[in-house]
């Protein structure tokens, strides 16, 4: 929890936006490519 508070504390605003950015960005794909149905992975 230590080094999160000393990123945190350095971190501007717009380093902040795009890391949450990315992220959502990230969990979006994930979703995406979990959801696929399993037929489309046979073919």
């Amino acid at each position: 929890m230590l080094p999160a508070v000393f990123v945190l504390h350095k971190l501007n605003f717009n380093n902040l936006t795009i890391l949450i950015w990315a992220g959502l960005r990230e969990g979006i794909s994930v979703a995406t490519a979990l959801s696929l149905p399993n037929s489309a992975k046979e073919n």
